[in-house]
């Protein structure tokens, strides 16, 4: 499977447990509303598993989200790293933001393989 997909996969388990925890919801609640297992939404919010659209809709529904809360690449905009890093990134050289994005990429093959063993 691609690094990309699984980032995003990730990623969109994280929001989704972020905008339900954010209202106070537990996972059972969500669960039953819908019309899932508890068990199922777990495995959706940690991405062991990947909703079909019709559970994404009826997930989002349940919470009381927007689309986008959900599906919008998450950055944690507080973070000061995160910040300097996202006004930096657009100086540098199409070369340059490439040799990023592999540096990126390699210390996150790093840190999955470790966390793999």
């Amino acid at each position: 499977m691609d690094k990309k997909i699984r980032l995003m996969d990730f990623s969109f388990g994280t929001s989704l447990r972020n905008a339900r925890e954010k209202r106070n919801y537990k996972r059972e609640q969500i669960a039953e509303r819908a019309e899932i297992s508890p068990r199922f939404l777990a495995a959706i919010e940690s991405g062991r598993r990947k909703p079909s659209l019709d559970v994404l809709i009826r997930l989002v529904n349940a919470i009381g989200a927007s689309f986008d809360e959900i599906l919008a690449l998450q950055v944690n905009a507080d973070s000061e790293i995160v910040d300097r890093i996202m006004r930096l990134v657009p100086q540098c050289s199409q070369r340059d933001q490439k040799l990023l994005l592999a540096l990126v990429d390699k210390m996150l093959d790093t840190k999955e393989k470790k966390a793999d063993k």
